[in-house]
């Protein structure tokens, strides 16, 4: 087993060896050739720019129009009765709410007697 883990270690040193020597190795360029690659590069990140601003505008009018469609296919599905409109309140949303309002009265009306009862002095009768 040891064996194995020594030669997986040696052949990934040997994969990630050349691409490490290339990226460190300096440019043997002469000052000409530099000035003649200069505009391919330019021209490469040009190239690469426009793609990504071509990619951000499709994922932008993607997204619209994805928002749009489900937009439509609700209304669609109101106009068939199939789905509520999203202006009618479900009776089971309204039950929640009532319920959530009638707690937090039940709760503010206790913790107002308990400020009551601390004000006037009535803890200790």
């Amino acid at each position: 087993m040891k064996t194995l883990y020594t030669f997986l270690a040696a052949a990934c040193l040997l994969l990630l060896t050349p691409a490490t020597s290339r990226a460190s190795r300096p440019s043997t360029d002469t000052p000409t050739e530099a000035a003649s690659k200069a505009p391919a590069r330019d021209k490469r990140i040009a190239a690469k720019a426009a793609k990504a601003a071509a990619k951000a505008t499709h994922k932008k009018n993607s997204h619209h129009a994805r928002h749009l469609s489900a937009g439509l296919n609700h209304a669609f599905l109101v106009f068939l009765g199939m789905e509520d409109s999203k202006a009618v309140t479900s009776p089971a949303k309204l039950n929640r709410q009532l319920h959530a309002h009638q707690k937090h009265l039940k709760i503010k009306t206790k913790l107002e007697a308990k400020a009551r009862r601390r004000r006037t002095g009535h803890m200790f009768h």
